[in-house]
C-alpha cells in the first residue's frame, strides 16, 4: 500500500472516529434536535410513524458496517501478507536452484 493509500485510510478513519459538530445542531429556537424531538407531539397516522427510523437501529447497523469494513481491510491486509511470503519464499527456491547456495548458508 503506498503513502498516500495509507494517509487517505488514516484520514477517513479520523474521520469516522471523531464527534460530529452535526449532531448538535440546534433549531431557530435555540434547541438540540433532541430537545425539540422530545417536546414535539408523537405521531399519530400510521404513515408517520412508518417513515421514522428510530435512532438505536441507525446506530447499531452503522456499527455493524464499520466492523464489517474493518474486518475486511483485515482480510485483505491478511491475504496480501500471505501472498507476499509466498513470493518471497518462491523467490528464494529459485535463487537456491540457479546458484547452488542457500541464504541460510551464507549467514554467519
Amino acid at each position: 500500500m503506498t503513502t498516500r493509500a495509507r494517509h487517505i485510510w488514516l484520514l477517513l478513519l479520523l474521520a469516522l472516529a471523531a464527534p460530529s459538530p452535526a449532531l448538535a445542531q440546534t433549531n431557530t429556537a435555540g434547541q438540540t434536535a433532541t430537545q425539540t424531538a422530545k417536546s414535539a407531539p408523537a405521531a399519530t397516522s400510521v404513515a408517520e410513524r412508518e417513515r421514522t427510523v428510530p435512532g438505536g437501529a441507525l446506530l447499531i447497523v452503522s456499527y455493524m458496517v464499520l466492523w464489517l469494513l474493518l474486518f475486511g481491510f483485515m482480510a485483505l491486509v491478511w491475504t496480501r501478507q500471505r501472498q507476499a511470503q509466498q513470493e518471497l519464499q518462491d523467490l528464494e527456491r529459485r535463487m537456491d536452484e540457479r546458484f547452488g547456495l542457500s541464504a541460510r548458508e551464507d549467514a554467519p
